[in-house]
């Protein structure tokens, strides 16, 4: 028997070992919930439908759920201690580490998107949510991926889809679906189209309705009969006249249609709005076309008729069997013998209108009949279809109308458009189409074709010692020969002045071949030209220039090939004239050189290359008491290039304008600025006009324009015209120096005797100065014919009371020739070279 004492302790003992059983048991309890909670938590930490990831402070992957390794395609383990931008699209890098700095700097978490390249599989797009957080008292970035690839490419979507809609030409509404009653559906969406069409803006028609589009003369019954459709849900197609946000009418072909969502309930209407404005007008002009139709037809200027397609009758009236050429005892009348009436080539078109007519309810066609006598007549024919109540088309109901005058007229305007006047051949713009049409016809046969290019021989010397009508006569005779030289398919047209171009197509598939081909009918054209020509009391012998070029290898264009036929005449007239000359690809060297001139000339006005210069003119006791401005052009490789070689293509290219315009303005200002000098205020200062800068609507305003901008004094300044502008439009050129002479300009005749000149208008020409021009003044002293016009020169100018002045004075014995012959101002070597500005001023201020 234990003690009480000892078993009491040993009851004691067994209630505790109770009590750690027990407590036990609950440990063991909590340790399981632990477990379940901790394989929970790593289920759905590793199965996340995001990646996680802890990365260092270096960008290095700690550790990494198993999604995030499936995204970066690379086995968990493999993961760590891998750099996390390994994975970022190469143009994303800057952004990554901008953010991590950010993130890292201030502690408060980043959230960004950019392409996460995978080790395997394809790149997608991710948003990045990184925030802080202490792993071992380090700072580690928690990183969260979400894979967007699918929300990008759907706002991608979406945007393209806005922007289509906001391209479209038609106005795009969407409102809700209700209510039906005033004031209307409210608009949830426009396009731009409605902000043009309607001159509303979209912030001011969202949360409006579409009635704010109406107006005083939108027809109600249209507005009730759409109401009643889309109470039913229907879709809407009608017509309806609006009003834009400023008043003005429009119409507009409306189609509204119910949009329901995926249960089947209708949320939204769209209505796609096209204006129709135009096509109205055109209906209105159309039905007032007709009344104005009506209105002819009885005053028996169109013939009627209407035919019945169903019982195949007719009817007509008087004037439409006029206009066919048959009487009306013709009874029967149908489309089929309508078409035997129509000229044969016309058959295929006509018979197509009829059958688009069937579909588009109007017919309309203009075409040749051909009347019992077999004459041809134009006619003009419009109609309408009508259907009967089975919408079948029933009726054919029109107007005939004789435009045979009109035909004739418009062939006329196409005569004088294409097809010169005096030769009656194809002009200038025609031979150009079908040199483009030979050159692309050519390619596709693969052969080679000619154009050859005819430049009469001295025909200006007949134009100025007989006149222009013998030209013309000449020009007339020389086509005829032409005609003869070529085949009936080749084209003949003359290109302008005394050329005539001729195109040979079809040659030889062989170069060779194709050039003696062509040599044969050059000089075919040579001999038939060089025949004396009769002109009645006398005869004429004219020879030609010829230059020959082939084409057909599909490298060149029909400028190309006209300058090099223009280069191989040039050639021709080079070796003596009377013959012919093949391009020569040799030429191509002098092309280059006129492209190149022509750039340079363009860039020398953009970066003022240019300068002027002056020469001193002198009076007998030689005072000098003006200059002349002349044009320098300092090229930047080629030094000085010569105006000779300039100014002409200037002149073709049209910069001549700019440019010249650009010298008086120079010169002008020159002028003013003498004008406060000692000794220079009295000089005048002649400038070279050219004609094209001449012939321009406002050059009188320029003139004058430029004189007052600059300050110049108008009777100082002395514009030098060539005997050029006198061939053509003398009376606009009187014109206009009669109004700056009325200003103080005075003027000069340059070059004169090496022109054309008409006596009768060199005397009411408004002019103070003949020029002779330097070419008499080289051999004056050794050739008797040049000091014979020299001295014609200055009798004339002292029987019109002008002065006259000599160009190109190099020597004293020509000045002193001159003065014998009356001749006291001069201009040239003898005296000074044009010199710059400073150069001129200080030479004029030399003691």
């Amino acid at each position: 028997m234990w003690p009480a004492a000892a078993q009491q302790a040993l009851y004691e003992l067994r209630v505790h070992q109770i009590e750690l059983e027990m407590q036990n048991e609950e440990l063991r309890q909590t340790q399981l919930a632990l477990d379940i909670q901790r394989e929970r938590y790593f289920d759905l930490y590793d199965l996340a439908p995001v990646g996680y990831c802890t990365v260092s402070a270096k960008g290095l992957i700690l550790e990494a759920n198993l999604t995030a390794a499936g995204m970066l395609g690379v086995a968990r383990g493999e993961l760590v201690k891998q750099p996390l931008s390994r994975f970022i699209a190469q143009a994303d890098q800057d952004n990554y580490y901008r953010c991590i700095k950010l993130l890292f700097g201030s502690g408060q978490a980043r959230s960004f998107e950019l392409q996460i390249v995978p080790l395997q599989g394809e790149a997608f797009w991710a948003r990045l949510s990184a925030t802080l957080a202490h792993n071992d008292g380090t700072e580690v970035m928690r990183i969260v991926l979400s894979d967007i690839t699918e929300r990008k490419q759907t706002l991608e979507d979406l945007k393209l889809f806005r922007e289509c809609i906001d391209h479209a030409n038609d106005v795009i509404v969407i409102t809700e679906a209700e209510p039906f009653e005033l004031p209307g559906p409210r608009i949830l969406f426009v396009n731009d189209a409605y902000e043009r069409t309607t001159g509303y803006t979209r912030e001011e028609a969202i949360g409006g309705t579409p009635r704010m589009l109406q107006g005083p003369k939108t027809d109600p019954a249209t507005i009730k009969r759409m109401g009643q459709a889309l109470r039913q849900w229907q879709p809407v197609r009608e017509e309806v006249l609006n009003y834009t946000k400023d008043g003005r009418e429009f119409w507009s072909e409306i189609d509204i249609v119910p949009i329901a969502n995926e249960t089947g309930w209708y949320t939204h209407w769209i209505s796609i709005q096209r204006d129709i404005t135009d096509r109205k007008l055109s209906q209105e002009a159309l039905r007032t076309s007709q009344q104005r139709l009506s209105f002819a037809m009885d005053s028996a200027q169109m013939g009627a008729w209407d035919f019945d397609l169903i019982n195949d009758t007719s009817w007509r009236s008087l004037r439409h069997d006029q206009i066919f050429g048959y009487a009306s005892e013709v009874l029967h009348w149908d489309r089929k013998i309508f078409l035997q009436h129509i000229a044969p080539e016309d058959h295929k078109q006509v018979a197509h209108c009829f059958e688009e007519a069937l579909r588009t309810k109007l017919l309309t066609f203009e075409c040749q009949v051909v009347w019992p006598d077999q004459s041809r007549h134009w006619i003009f024919v419009q109609g309408q279809v009508h259907s009967n109540e089975q919408g079948q088309a029933a009726h054919v109901t029109g107007i005939v109308q004789d435009i045979t005058e009109r035909k004739l007229a418009e062939q006329k305007i196409e005569n004088l458009a294409f097809f010169d006047p005096l030769t009656k051949l194809p002009n200038r713009q025609l031979l150009l189409d079908r040199l483009q049409h030979s050159l692309a016809l050519n390619v596709r046969q693969r052969q080679y074709g000619a154009l050859i290019l005819i430049d009469l021989d001295n025909f200006k010397t007949l134009n100025d010692t007989l006149g222009h009508r013998q030209g013309d006569l000449l020009l007339q005779y020389v086509a005829q020969r032409l005609t003869v030289c070529i085949r009936a398919g080749d084209t003949l047209a003359r290109l302008g002045g005394d050329e005539f171009v001729v195109i040979l197509e079809n040659l030889s598939e062989n170069a060779l071949l194709a050039a003696s081909q062509a040599a044969v009918v050059a000089e075919k054209i040579l001999l038939e030209l060089g025949q004396s020509y009769d002109f009645g009391s006398w005869t004429h012998r004219c020879t030609s220039s010829i230059g020959i070029t082939l084409f057909g290898d599909g490298l060149e264009d029909v400028d190309a090939v006209l300058i090099r036929a223009d280069l191989a005449m040039y050639k021709a007239k080079d070796a003596g004239r009377n013959t012919s000359c093949f391009f020569d690809p040799e030429l191509k060297f002098e092309i280059t050189n006129r492209v190149v001139l022509e750039e340079d000339l363009r860039t020398a006005l953009l970066e003022q290359q240019f300068s002027v210069h002056y020469q001193a003119q002198v009076d007998a006791e030689s005072r000098i008491v003006g200059a002349e401005a002349l044009l320098r052009w300092s090229h930047p490789t080629r030094g000085w290039v010569s105006p000779a070689e300039f100014i002409p293509k200037a002149e073709k290219t049209g910069l001549i304008l700019p440019l010249g315009f650009w010298v008086l303005e120079t010169a002008c200002t020159q002028l003013a600025l003498w004008a406060s000098q000692a000794g220079m205020a009295e000089l005048t200062l002649a400038v070279n006009v050219s004609a094209r800068q001449f012939h321009e609507d406002d050059f009188v305003q320029q003139v004058l324009a430029t004189l007052e901008r600059t300050g110049a004094k108008a009777h100082r300044l002395k514009l030098e015209l060539t005997e050029g502008l006198l061939v053509t439009k003398v009376e606009d050129l009187i014109g206009k120096m009669q109004a700056l002479k009325a200003r103080g300009v005075q003027f000069a005749l340059d070059d004169f005797g090496t022109g054309y000149s008409s006596l009768a208008y060199l005397k009411r020409l408004p002019l103070d100065q003949l020029k002779i021009d330097q070419s008499f003044l080289r051999n004056i002293l050794t050739d008797p014919d040049d000091a014979a016009i020299a001295r014609t020169v200055i009798a004339l100018a002292n029987s019109l009371e002008l002065g006259v002045i000599a160009e190109g004075v190099e020597t004293q014995a020509q000045r002193d020739l001159l003065a014998e012959l009356g001749c006291y101002s001069y201009q040239g070597y003898l005296f000074s070279r044009p010199l710059p500005a400073q150069e001129f001023e200080a030479f004029i201020k030399a003691p």
